[in-house]
């Protein structure tokens, strides 16, 4: 049996569409969990003695008329006429039917080919089949799939990220034990609620002794990190970008959030729509102001961890000389920290003094990076520090 955590309510909403319509649209990000309710709806149907067929749409498909849509082709395609295509399929559903209506799981529908998509719908409106479909929004998908809930051929549900609630009762699940309400609170800050990152963070946090059991209750402890094999799954996106996206990228790394103008004064308007285009970004308005961040904390953490010394000291010096009105003291600070050339001394200072009781160990590197060097004269020391930051002071 397929499991899942904190979706009972969608689980049943899908089933209802999946049994007394003509089915439903399952949309969310990658991990949220859109296969896993399909594949626990599908399962449920299948033991009621409903046939199933599932069709995996790939990139590397989608190129090849037809190729999602095999299983129910048996014959080469090239031979017919696509307008015979989608008979062939009704053909062959109808040799499975029996008392129950076939039903299609659709796998990353947003990846059919247009000859598969348009057959796909011309089944789903002849009610040759049920369907549920899984797909991640973002991209350009066929337009015979966008029909197939806009034309409300099929009902549609959005998966959203797991609250923390639920996000709580998906661990219990996973390690078995009761797990304690910071530590529950912290992985959910860093997946976001969503399942397939929480499932990683788990595994990851067992197997490098950070996640452990003490009287019968997990805690977490020690730093994070972005597990290995969700680290293989997210460079994929970060990389999967032109030479300006990914230098916006960076920048973006190095000062999250970010305004809109502040980051437009390094990179062009077109790349920063790239990012935003997969969901790379995402941006909201407060007081006016546009401000733009990754949109998930994992996304960060990766491509922060990726930028090297050069790069980091590049990007912060053009930082420095965008507007900034809107960045926060701290920002500019850690700007200040990494780029090369004259520091702005008050501003470190400031920075310093405003972290001295939360953070004296970042208190205190801001009041020594240092400052410019010249010729000794006087009483002057060459190299000064940019201020004198003590605990205590």
């Amino acid at each position: 049996m397929v499991e899942l955590a904190g979706r009972d309510v969608e689980r049943d909403v899908a089933l209802r569409s999946a049994r007394f319509t003509a089915g439903i649209v399952i949309a969310g990000e990658a991990g949220v969990g859109k296969t896993a309710l399909a594949a626990a709806v599908a399962e449920q149907l299948a033991d009621q003695g409903v046939p199933v067929v599932r069709i995996l749409a790939t990139a590397a498909s989608r190129s090849i008329p037809y190729a999602a849509l095999s299983p129910l082709l048996p014959v080469h395609t090239s031979e017919f006429h696509p307008a015979l295509v989608p008979g062939m399929i009704k053909h062959a559903l109808g040799d499975l039917t029996g008392p129950h209506r076939t039903l299609l799981f659709v796998d990353d529908a947003q990846l059919l080919d247009d000859h598969s998509a348009a057959a796909v719908l011309d089944v789903i409106a002849q009610g040759a089949a049920r369907a549920v479909v899984t797909l991640r929004p973002g991209g350009r998908p066929s337009d015979a799939v966008t029909a197939l809930w806009k034309d409300r051929l099929l009902d549609r549900i959005d998966l959203t990220p797991l609250d923390p609630v639920a996000t709580r009762t998906l661990l219990r699940g996973r390690l078995g034990e009761e797990v304690a309400a910071v530590t529950t609170q912290l992985l959910w800050d860093h997946s976001q609620g969503n399942p397939l990152y929480l499932t990683e963070l788990c595994r990851f946090g067992v197997d490098t002794g950070r996640l452990t059991k003490t009287n019968g209750v997990w805690w977490w402890s020690g730093g994070t990190d972005v597990p290995p094999r969700l680290a293989e799954l997210l460079e994929h996106r970060l990389d999967d970008l032109s030479a300006g996206a990914i230098q916006a990228r960076d920048v973006l790394a190095l000062g999250e959030p970010l305004p809109y103008d502040t980051l437009l004064a390094v990179v062009p308007a077109e790349v920063i729509m790239e990012l935003d285009d997969k969901a790379i970004i995402t941006s909201d308005l407060n007081a006016g102001v546009v401000s733009l961040r990754f949109a998930h904390p994992l996304l960060r953490a990766l491509a922060a961890r990726r930028l090297s010394a050069a790069r980091r000291r590049t990007l912060a010096g053009r930082l420095l000389e965008a507007p900034a009105d809107h960045v926060d003291l701290l920002r500019r600070a850690t700007w200040q920290e990494a780029a090369s050339g004259t520091p702005d001394v008050g501003l470190l200072v400031r920075a310093a003094r405003s972290l001295i009781v939360v953070d004296p160990a970042t208190a205190i590197r801001f009041g020594q990076r240092p400052g410019p060097r010249h010729r000794p004269h006087g009483r002057g020391h060459p190299g000064r520090c940019a201020g004198r930051i003590r605990p205590g002071r």
